[in-house]
C-alpha cells in the first residue's frame, strides 16, 4: 500500500511541475566591445535576476515559459530595458547584448566647458604609466631644478567605460 501511495504522489507531483527555461548571455559595450562588468539583469515582472560577472556573462535559471522584459542596470549609466525576450520550456535563450552607453564624456571635444579654452587642457591617461628618465635636469639661474609641467594627468584605473578624457589645469576640472 505504501508503494502505491508513493507512486501516486510522484505522478501527481510530475503533473504539476511547471516546465522552465533559462536565459543566459553576455553583455558588452557597443562602442568599445569590452565586456560590461558587475551590473545586474532582472526580469521585471518576476523580480528575478542575476549579477553580471567580471567577463560580462549572466544566467537566470528556472523561468516559466513566456515573453519577458529584462531590466539592465550598469553602474554609472541609466537603466536599459530589453523588451519581448522569449523563454521556451526546457531550453536556453542565449543573448548577446550590445549595451549602448550614453557617456557624457567625448574624446574628440578637448575644449574646457568652463573657460572655453584649449591652452591649459591636457589628456587624462589611464592604466599603468611608465616614465623613462633619460633627460638631464634643467636648472634656473639660482641652480634650482625646474620641474616640467606634466603633459598629461594620471587617471588611475579606467573602471566604468565612461571616464573623462581631458583635464583643464586652469579650472581643475575633468571632462
Amino acid at each position: 500500500m505504501k508503494f502505491a501511495i508513493l507512486i501516486f504522489f510522484l505522478i501527481f507531483l510530475n503533473l504539476n511541475a511547471i516546465p522552465t527555461g533559462t536565459i543566459k548571455g553576455e553583455i558588452y559595450y557597443s562602442n568599445s566591445k569590452l565586456p560590461v562588468r558587475y551590473g545586474t539583469i532582472e526580469i521585471k515582472s518576476l523580480k528575478k535576476g542575476s549579477y553580471i560577472d567580471s567577463i560580462g556573462n549572466f544566467e537566470i535559471k528556472n523561468i516559466e515559459a513566456g515573453v519577458y522584459d529584462l531590466k539592465l542596470h550598469v553602474n554609472y549609466f541609466d537603466d536599459s530595458t530589453l523588451n519581448n525576450i522569449r523563454v521556451n520550456s526546457d531550453s536556453v535563450t542565449d543573448l548577446k547584448i550590445s549595451f549602448v552607453s550614453n557617456c557624457q564624456y567625448s574624446r574628440s571635444d578637448s575644449i574646457c566647458p568652463v573657460c572655453k579654452k584649449i591652452d591649459k587642457v591636457i589628456p587624462i591617461v589611464y592604466g599603468l604609466i611608465v616614465f623613462e628618465n633619460d633627460k638631464t635636469d634643467t636648472t634656473d639661474n639660482s641652480g634650482s631644478i625646474i620641474e616640467e609641467e606634466q603633459s598629461f594627468k594620471m587617471g588611475g584605473c579606467n573602471v566604468t567605460g565612461c571616464d573623462p578624457f581631458w583635464y583643464c589645469r586652469r579650472d581643475s576640472i575633468s571632462f
